[in-house]
């Protein structure tokens, strides 16, 4: 079963359970230049952008860039303090290296909604994990987002660090055309939460 913890201390969620890797998934578009940013601050990065072998190929300098981290690194402490409170960033946990997890999310950037449309979703964006996550079944959850243990984010509205943590699941990753969008998530996510 998935479940979803609020906390205003960022620590007391991240703290690592498992002996999955941590990586920090930035907004290119809030943190533009990204890749500046990313070896600006990480000694010898490993990085993947989502955009990577998809049609937005040729802007690779705004894609969502997966950036694998270690725990003792400075980087929670960027993301605590500047990345996560401007939404610019979420961090992630899987068991899964860098290519594989970064493929595998690459497939949530477009959408196929239930009435056939095809649409680009940011599901990096915290507003929309914010809003998306009360919609969600846990199986919806684990479905969605196979590939992750959790995804911690932070929550303008609440004001505080949210972390939606994810059963261990045996099936296969799932292939871009799996994913149907359902009405009721569209509608989480276009509506403002009050």
């Amino acid at each position: 079963m998935s479940s979803l913890k609020s906390d205003l201390q960022l620590a007391t969620l991240v703290l690592s359970e498992t002996d999955a890797f941590d990586y920090l998934l930035i907004d290119g578009v809030k943190m533009e230049p990204v890749l500046q940013w990313v070896y600006q601050h990480i000694d010898n990065p490993e990085w993947y952008p989502l955009y990577k072998n998809t049609r937005y190929q040729d802007v690779l300098d705004i894609s969502p860039c997966l950036v694998k981290v270690s725990i003792e690194s400075d980087i929670l402490h960027l993301f605590e303090s500047e990345l996560g409170p401007k939404g610019a960033a979420i961090w992630l946990r899987s068991p899964y290296e860098l290519e594989v997890l970064g493929s595998t999310l690459s497939r949530l950037l477009w959408i196929t909604t239930e009435d056939g449309r095809y649409l680009h979703y940011r599901f990096y964006d915290p507003t929309s994990l914010s809003r998306l996550m009360p919609a969600l079944t846990s199986d919806e959850c684990a479905e969605l987002y196979r590939g992750t243990e959790s995804i911690t984010w932070f929550n303008a509205q609440q004001q505080s660090w949210q972390k939606m943590t994810l059963p261990k699941t045996e099936a296969p990753l799932p292939q871009p055309s799996d994913l149907v969008f359902k009405p009721q998530w569209l509608d989480a996510l276009l509506t403002a939460n009050e």
